[in-house]
Parts: structure tokens; C-alpha cells; sequence
């Protein structure tokens, strides 16, 4: 997990860090994630715009914040993937706190 945490700080993309790695993108997010919620300090401002925090943010509320991503994943029409909703998500929890 600090290897892709590492990576990811040295400016490296998930996908890149994904391919260096020989692992898929949705395990690199997993390790982020798990650090992020852990208590890590992690800008993921290079992965998800203000923008599209807003929109699951927005999305959240009128979906009564449903736990599980397939519900998000509908009301974008696919359009937002689902390790970005699982960041975003995370992001917004720990807005709330």
C-alpha cells in the first residue's frame, strides 16, 4: 500500500502505478483508499475535480445516500467509474467528520 501511496505522491497516475506495479487500477485505489481512510493525508485533486465532487455530492442527496456504488453508478449513466465514486465517496464521509 505505501508503494503506490509513494507513487502516487511522486506525481505517477493510478494507471501508471498500475502498470509499474503489474497490478489492476481498481487494486492501486483499494491501497490509497484503505490509506486514506486510515488517516493518510491523500490530494486525489489530480483523479477527481471539484466538479465532480459536487456532482456525487449532489447525487448523494438525491439518492438518499445510498451505500452502495451500483445506485451512483446508474444515476451518472456509467459516466463516472466506479473507483472514482468509491474515492469521491470517501471524501465526502470524511467531510461529515
Amino acid at each position: 500500500h505505501e508503494l503506490s501511496l509513494e507513487m502516487f505522491q511522486q506525481g505517477l497516475t493510478v494507471k501508471e502505478i498500475a502498470e509499474e506495479r503489474e497490478l489492476s487500477i481498481g487494486t492501486i485505489c483499494v491501497h490509497l483508499l484503505d490509506l486514506y481512510q486510515s488517516g493518510e493525508e491523500i490530494d486525489f485533486s489530480s483523479m477527481i475535480t471539484e466538479d465532480i465532487l459536487n456532482q456525487i455530492r449532489l447525487a448523494s442527496v438525491e439518492l438518499e445516500q445510498p451505500k452502495l456504488l451500483k445506485p451512483y453508478f446508474e444515476f451518472f449513466k456509467g459516466e463516472i467509474d466506479y473507483n472514482t465514486l468509491r474515492i469521491a465517496l470517501a471524501m465526502l464521509e470524511k467531510e461529515k467528520v
